[in-house]
């Protein structure tokens, strides 16, 4: 999915460019996710989770104001958790275990107008099966548009430790 046809989509920018118009949130073009920016991962995962709650919508009350907002958010760090100092940490204190908290910390201190009890528990619970589960069905949709935009991670297990936060030892031959 194109970030243009992403950001042409009128009803998803009608909240959308709350954030992404944001001088601090246009930083994440910097940071790299993976294959893209934290900016264009932020923005497929919200998508696919507008879309999701858009379909859903339909038959349970579901918030797509905060569907959006949550999950344009929910990898909001202040600098590449990649430049984070390499100090061994206990297992549950890796990237993949608390990045969620970190992210909702941010978001909390950039966009507190914008912080609801269904927007921090989806930011904070977004990598279940890693956190506890999200509570409400706005979090399920934003881990599983996470995970689905994220599914080129799980194809190739290899990078799978290295995603949750985990460095592997460097080997030399």
């Amino acid at each position: 999915m194109s970030i243009d046809r992403i950001l042409s989509d009128k009803e998803f920018m009608k909240i959308a460019h709350l954030i992404i118009d944001n001088e601090e949130f246009q930083k994440r073009k910097n940071f790299l996710h993976h294959n893209d920016s934290v900016y264009e991962h932020s923005l497929k995962v919200s998508y696919r989770a507008y879309k999701f709650a858009k379909y859903l919508s339909k038959i349970y009350s579901v918030s797509i104001e905060e569907v959006i907002i949550a999950s344009l958010l929910h990898d909001f760090y202040t600098t590449p958790w990649q430049d984070a100092p390499k100090i061994k940490k206990p297992l549950l204190e890796k990237h993949g275990f608390v990045h969620g908290k970190i992210a909702c910390q941010n978001a909390r201190k950039y966009f507190p107008n914008y912080m609801t009890l269904r927007v921090e528990d989806s930011i904070t619970k977004h990598m279940f099966p890693l956190t506890k589960p999200p509570r409400y069905i706005e979090g399920w949709l934003i881990t599983l548009a996470d995970k689905y935009v994220s599914l080129n991670i799980f194809l190739n297990p290899c990078s799978l430790p290295k995603y949750i936060g985990i460095r592997g030892k460097n080997r030399s031959r």
